[in-house]
């Protein structure tokens, strides 16, 4: 199904661009800010901007707050196509359910127990397998992307679109991209948010070539590729020497201003109560499980919630929890779950410290940059940022009051935390940050690179 909001510009449009993303409000995740902003401030520089985006998502979470910074004079098309892992999540969680029981039960299982372990082991898996690694290439987005390569063709045409923005992940978007760059005499650039083949985990190295040709394809077809970090851009010509380095441009993530217009400017700490602590995002235990034993060690010094306390916004996944459990740390950590973008922005404030971390996988290599970074730098709050070394640790160095810790150490995480603890006790928490730095971020400085990268493109 079809849903087109015609509110473009009128008048002679010059320069008119598509704009395809996945990810776009509601569905709450962290690629939905650069269409948001980048369409924003791409119109106010003149461009007729059209968005092509999925009326389904896999995102769980949806946030309306998001709408209310999308321009209003962006023409959005939203259009749904099936969902084959919608399917087989609900096929696995029945699955599970069904399954699912206690140790007394696995002993002897029922006759619909067994039924589903046989279903699952004869046919659910491996019928899985095979769609995952040889028809959902590159992801589960390649049937919308097809789909849709008919609904993009009558936009360039019906809006006489001159430019083509694709932002991915996933993937498949820029397969859609490649198509239309084709069929048409659009000027094509890729971004990506994430790199698309480097340390993926294929388990059949003919999908792993498929896609590297396919990569390859879109990356010289493009006419430019925005890329997140300068460590993005080494890791392409790494691996693809040949790619013009013109065509390459590093365009971070960044913070909306808007957000920080109501909230109080970082000022003298209370050396009263707790420090308190806010890490936003997901926490899985590979990327948690020294900050858990930090704040075990903590705890073992004689130090309680009433001198620290932890608080996770978003997901906690079931395995983090259960470090917490193991190292009995539950009174200094606690899970407010999933906020609003609104809600996160009237939260940050009650907190001294902002937790980052970065790394814990083979797949987080040094250039990577966490989205959240950006709002926490124009927060001005000390950052204790446990991870590894590269582009995000540079970064805040710059920027000022980073406190850094290898993420393998957990008793100098330990240590950083009693040293805030301190600091915070001699209201000597608070360090002046390279706010000229900070600024660089704003998404309105951010779109004007873009806006050149597209408009040098003729």
């Amino acid at each position: 199904m079809e849903n087109e909001d015609k509110t473009g510009m009128t008048g002679d449009k010059p320069k008119s661009l598509l704009f395809i993303s996945i990810d776009f409000p509601p569905a709450r995740t962290s690629g939905i800010y650069r269409p948001v902003f980048f369409t924003k401030y791409l119109i106010e520089a003149g461009w007729d901007v059209t968005l092509l985006t999925a009326s389904t998502h896999l995102s769980t979470f949806a946030d309306d707050s998001l709408f209310d910074d999308i321009h209003p004079r962006l023409n959005v098309i939203r259009t749904s196509a099936p969902m084959p892992r919608r399917l087989t999540g609900r096929l696995y969680s029945k699955y599970q359910e069904t399954t699912g029981k206690t140790a007394g039960d696995a002993a002897n299982p029922s006759l619909k127990s067994r039924f589903y372990r046989i279903l699952k082991k004869t046919i659910l898996s491996p019928g899985f397998r095979i769609i995952d690694n040889f028809i959902l290439i590159p992801d589960n987005y390649i049937i919308w992307s097809l789909k849709n390569l008919p609904t993009a063709l009558r936009v360039i045409r019906k809006r006489k679109i001159t430019h083509l923005l694709v932002t991915s992940p996933p993937h498949s978007v820029q397969v859609l991209g490649l198509l239309l760059s084709f069929f048409t005499r659009v000027r094509y650039v890729t971004d990506f948010r994430n790199s698309w083949t480097d340390n993926q985990p294929y388990l059949y190295h003919i999908r792993e070539r498929f896609e590297k040709w396919l990569e390859r394809k879109t990356l010289t077809r493009s006419r430019a590729v925005l890329n997140m970090s300068p460590g993005d851009v080494d890791r392409l010509l790494a691996r693809m020497p040949d790619l013009p380095k013109d065509k390459l441009f590093v365009v971070t993530n960044g913070y909306n201003e808007g957000d920080f217009s109501r909230l109080k400017t970082a000022g003298a700490v209370d050396p009263s109560g707790p420090l308190r602590l806010v890490c936003v995002g997901s926490m899985y235990a590979h990327s948690g499980d020294s900050t858990a034993e930090a704040l075990h060690i903590v705890a073992g010094k004689g130090y309680s919630s009433q001198h620290v306390i932890l608080d996770i916004i978003g997901f906690s996944d079931p395995t983090f929890d259960q470090l917490i459990d193991s190292y009995n740390v539950g009174h200094l950590v606690s899970n407010l779950g999933f906020k609003s973008h609104r809600e996160l922005m009237d939260a940050y404030p009650s907190y001294d410290v902002l937790l980052l971390l970065t790394g814990g996988t083979a797949y987080y290599h040094p250039g990577a940059m966490p989205g959240k970074i950006f709002e926490y730098m124009r927060l001005g709050k000390p950052i204790l940022h446990v991870g590894i070394e590269g582009t995000t640790q540079q970064m805040l160095s710059q920027w000022g009051p980073q406190v850094f810790v290898p993420l393998d150490n957990p008793h100098g995480i330990a240590s950083a935390i009693i040293d805030l603890i301190n600091r915070k006790k001699t209201a000597s928490l608070l360090v002046e940050p390279n706010w000229d730095y900070a600024r660089a971020f704003e998404w309105r400085c951010l779109a004007r690179k873009v806006n050149d990268v597209l408009s040098a493109i003729v």
